[in-house]
């Protein structure tokens, strides 16, 4: 689902799909700055190496405790390669682990 301005669901947190990419980085951090809700995506570095986004959050529900992991496929690296030069994508698994 590419967001769209002024269409605003109700969601705890976002985490950006395959084709958020497409845009380039650039449109992906402004999503990230000016969305309503957290974003969590914490497979994807910038060229200086910093995650773009949170790989997780934990949230209440109802007084219970809940972790949201939000991770993109690694793909992205090849389907979107000339909008993401610079950037490092890594294995979903690996990025947890360091978390």
């Amino acid at each position: 689902m590419v967001l769209r301005e002024g269409k605003q669901p109700f969601y705890d947190v976002w985490v950006t799909g395959n084709h958020e990419y497409d845009y380039g980085l650039d449109a992906v951090k402004k999503i990230i700055r000016d969305l309503w809700c957290r974003v969590l995506t914490g497979n994807v570095y910038d060229a200086d190496g910093n995650p773009i986004a949170d790989g997780y959050a934990i949230l209440s529900v109802n007084g219970i405790r809940v972790a949201v992991i939000g991770m993109v496929t690694p793909n992205i690296a090849r389907w979107s390669a000339p909008n993401l030069a610079g950037c490092a994508v890594t294995d979903p698994l690996e990025a947890m682990s360091s978390t």
